[in-house]
């Protein structure tokens, strides 16, 4: 072989060793990014999911804690005013 055929060639494969190594490592970046993205978005969710859910909660348990209060004196209540707020719980449940 003739030197400049050696030198083209050592050039060559100092080359691609060189940009192989970098695509390694730029995969190897873009990969771990990516799984930070993905797991910061799921992590919102999450958290955008539970303020739903203790919204809701919160809702129902003061729809009960005022049905409860309505209903402490059921014993003086006629049967058409406890019918009445009955009907009024289920509705004010049902909607949410």
């Amino acid at each position: 072989m003739h030197f400049q055929t050696k030198v083209t060639l050592t050039l060559a494969l100092l080359m691609g060793l060189a940009l192989s190594s970098f695509g390694v490592l730029n995969y190897l970046e873009t990969q771990k990014h990516s799984i930070s993205q993905v797991e910061s978005s799921l992590k919102a969710t999450a958290d955008a999911l539970t303020d739903y859910v203790d919204l809701w909660v919160s809702s129902k348990k003061e729809v009960l804690m005022a049905t409860a209060l309505k209903l402490s004196s059921i014993e003086s209540m006629s049967p058409e005013t406890l019918d009445e707020h009955l009907v009024h719980l289920t509705k004010s449940s049902v909607k949410n």
